[in-house]
């Protein structure tokens, strides 16, 4: 038997009024708090975003709702074609300036910057006057003046997934299974281009995106996927171990800048850096050498995680942001080969974005990020899904440690393996 609406009996009027008031309540709430809590401060901001987009819905038509879809993808076309013309550094926030002058300062036809500024000035990207129809910066084109890197985020990570995923529905038809990708050599971004069979990383590095895929990554990584402040890596150097005994083993670590921002912000480990180890196939600890930025002492190492790991019984097997490109049967080779090399009391730290399941507005980035995997073959999981691949490579989920946005899942060799 159906659960009657407790709502059924409102009119949509009263149901406006209602929501309208519990949005003006998180508003003031936001207004007169100053947040220790960032936890509350994401919370809040949450009912904000979610209140303005139930009134939004409950104003709209079906047909006026099918549009305002569309146009987000229209505005993001157009935004990234007005970029890189330069229109957005053209504007001026103060005065405002006219699509005849940023036409004259770019060179773009007068006719397509209007019609390329409408979607950005229709959900409010940009405005305009009403009279004077000058151009203005809001807070959110600011940001693409202020911070470039957010320009060069925006451009690759579109450009990776456009092409490819506005096809999903052609490619699940020709695979003739409605299922998630599973494999790096066969996926959207793969057969999109042409190239099923070949590593998406082989086909990004051959047709020059890889390294523009990574220079997209790395701005928002260091933003939004902060890797210290809520798990104690100083705890990992105490102790009376053998000072041969590797403490931190980066596996997958590129050029090393996540280890050396670790070692940097966490005193104990260094005095003791010279018993940390980078490892990554040979190109990324090739730079890393080269480089000069690794704290002085650090190990590196030419490794690939899909092979027997070579550091054996460490205090910590560190890997960030590597399991979610991968499929779970990968995950669980991946994970096997560090089971094999653990020793009883050896952490293995999965830094990842673990899926909430339920998505507000402060999960953005990690639906965004889940979308981009979907199109290589890889995903983002639940604490729950963790805890099955974790299990399937002989290790069992021992906490996991929630920060920001990236999480830190601790686990160990479990019980049947974890023989002294």
């Amino acid at each position: 038997m159906a659960t009657p609406d407790p709502n059924s009996h409102k009119s949509h009027g009263s149901v406006l009024v209602e929501q309208a008031a519990n949005l003006t309540a998180a508003c003031v709430q936001w207004s007169r708090s100053d947040f220790e809590d960032p936890a509350r401060q994401v919370a809040v901001r949450d009912e904000i975003a979610a209140g303005a987009r139930r009134i939004l819905l409950e104003t709209a038509t079906p047909t006026e709702l099918m549009w305002s879809q569309l146009v987000n993808l229209y505005a993001l076309i157009s935004l990234r074609t007005l970029s890189q013309h330069g229109v957005l550094q053209a504007l001026s926030s103060e005065k405002g300036i006219s699509a005849e002058e940023l036409a004259e300062a770019t060179g773009m036809e007068v006719s397509l910057i209007r019609r390329l500024l409408r979607p950005l000035t229709a959900t409010q990207f940009l405005s305009q006057g009403v009279e004077s129809g000058l151009y203005h910066h809001t807070k959110a084109s600011q940001a693409f003046c202020v911070a470039p890197e957010l320009h060069v985020m925006l451009d690759v990570l579109s450009e990776h997934t456009l092409l490819s995923l506005g096809c999903l529905p052609e490619y699940l038809a020709e695979r003739k299974s409605a299922s998630e990708p599973q494999d790096q050599a066969y996926n959207p971004y793969t057969w999109s281009r042409g190239q099923d069979g070949t590593s998406v990383w082989q086909v990004m590095a051959e047709n020059g995106e890889l390294a523009r895929f990574q220079a997209g990554l790395n701005p928002g990584n260091k933003e939004v996927f902060k890797p210290t402040g809520f798990f104690d890596f100083g705890a990992l150097a105490e102790g009376d171990d053998a000072r041969d005994r590797a403490i931190l083993v980066d596996v997958g670590g590129g050029i090393g800048a996540i280890l050396t921002s670790i070692i940097e912000e966490t005193p104990a480990l260094q005095a003791v850096a010279s018993r940390c180890v980078l490892q990554d196939i040979a190109c990324p600890i090739d730079q890393a050498r080269s480089g000069g930025k690794l704290p002085v002492g650090v190990q590196t190492m030419v490794h690939n995680f899909f092979q027997e790991q070579p550091v054996k019984g460490p205090k910590a097997y560190y890997l960030r942001r590597i399991l979610h490109d991968y499929s779970d049967a990968k995950c669980v080779e991946i994970l096997s080969y560090l089971t094999k090399s653990a020793a009883a009391d050896t952490k293995i730290l999965i830094s990842e974005v673990v899926d909430p399941l339920t998505n507000n507005e402060s999960d953005i980035p990690m639906v965004c990020t889940d979308v981009i995997m979907l199109n290589i073959g890889g995903k983002e999981r639940s604490e729950e899904q963790f805890g099955e691949i974790l299990k399937a490579a002989g290790l069992e989920l021992v906490k996991v440690w929630r920060g920001p946005s990236d999480c830190l899942i601790e686990a160990r060799l479990a019980v049947k393996n974890n023989v002294a």
